[in-house]
């Protein structure tokens, strides 16, 4: 889900401000080539490079983002994609600079928040390499924070931001208390705001939304895009579909009698039996702790799953958080570690498993 923070004044918060104009710029003036006695060098202008970053993040860094025009967000993107794609080849290197990789997840952050695809997982990738290699670096850690909270995973964005700011990274603690709020702690979150408005006198906006917020006239919105609970409408056959994405003859189905769900697997002489009979087999709703143990933070800001589960396995169906009507399921296998999550493809109930039948398209 994405969070809104409402002011009942209509405060003119400074990303909710007008955008001014996106600059231009030429991708291509950021390779610098050099001659060395071993050959020539291959290098970035990182002046010109963190020009644009900083032009990127004041319409990109949060979301929604703001731009003048959408010939701006278009060129944004595309921009955002040329960049991305030039300091990925850098990034191969296993002994890339951490300044690069800070950059690097900016720049996948703010893709994610253009709509481009797979941008979400190529930030946590990112951001985690580089915390993996060097856990205390400053800016690494507010910039995967806020990058997690802007994925509306506000508690683990928590430990990386109160990270970023002992380590001298003032401008986390905004983010520290918007985090707090949106998981609903208005004491926590303006005891950080408080101290960010003292660490930035001059930022007049923050000043009226602490106060705004200290009155009670702010409220924490929550955009619902989560996937509808699972209901008689999911009751059907499913059939398993190998890597390739083709559908496989291993076939169950699933349904609920009363207050329970049910899952029967099919048999080869093609009988149906009953997989959650054993008491450690019975499914139950999945919670929100639950679910965030079957699948990876990635997976999660891209999807948005609802589930019932076993010790053993969970079936779940999910929505794309940026096409909320959208159907999809999965099984996780819980007996792995970490979970095995295969693709489903829900077959018309006349039809059994095999060759042409329709399958969705769910996390690897």
């Amino acid at each position: 889900m994405r969070i809104a923070l409402l002011a009942v004044l209509c405060l003119a918060l400074s990303h909710a401000a007008s955008a001014k104009e996106y600059g231009k710029y030429d991708p291509g003036r950021l390779l610098v080539v050099s001659e060395t006695p071993a050959g020539k060098k291959r290098g970035i202008d990182v002046a010109y490079l963190d020009a644009m970053l900083s032009d990127l993040a004041s319409h990109a860094m949060r979301y929604p983002p703001r731009f003048d025009s959408i010939e701006d967000r278009q060129r944004a993107a595309r921009d955002v994609t040329a960049l991305s794609g030039m300091l990925e080849v850098l990034a191969n290197d296993p002994a890339a600079n951490p300044e690069l990789l800070v950059r690097l997840g900016m720049l996948h952050s703010m893709g994610h928040n253009l709509d481009l695809a797979g941008a979400a997982q190529k930030a946590s990738v990112t951001f985690q390499r580089l915390l993996s290699a060097s856990p205390s670096h400053p800016r690494g850690n507010y910039r995967y924070g806020m990058f997690l909270a802007g994925t509306d995973r506000a508690k683990e964005a928590i430990p990386y931001l109160e990270k970023a700011l002992a380590a001298g990274v003032p401008e986390a603690a905004y983010t520290l208390g918007m985090a707090h709020l949106s998981l609903g702690n208005t004491e926590k979150a303006l005891i950080h705001l408080d101290d960010y408005h003292r660490r930035h006198p001059g930022d007049a906006d923050a000043a009226k939304f602490v106060e705004a917020l200290r009155g009670g006239k702010v409220e924490v919105r929550r955009e619902v895009v989560d996937a509808a609970p699972l209901g008689e409408a999911d009751h059907g056959t499913y059939a398993v579909m190998n890597t390739k994405g083709e559908v496989t003859n291993k076939a169950f189905r699933v349904s609920r009698r009363d207050s329970e769900w049910i899952l029967e697997d099919r048999k080869p002489d093609g009988s149906w039996a009953e997989a959650t009979s054993e008491a450690d087999c019975r499914l139950s709703v999945s919670s929100a702790d639950d679910i965030q143990g079957f699948f990876s933070s990635s997976d999660l800001a891209e999807i948005s799953p609802t589930c019932v589960h076993s010790k053993a396995f969970a079936f779940c169906a999910y929505s794309l958080r940026k096409r909320p009507k959208s159907r999809g399921y999965v099984f996780v296998a819980l007996t792995e570690k970490p979970p095995v999550r295969l693709r489903l493809a829900r077959m018309a109930p006349e039809k059994a498993a095999g060759p042409g039948a329709v399958g969705n398209v769910v996390p690897r």
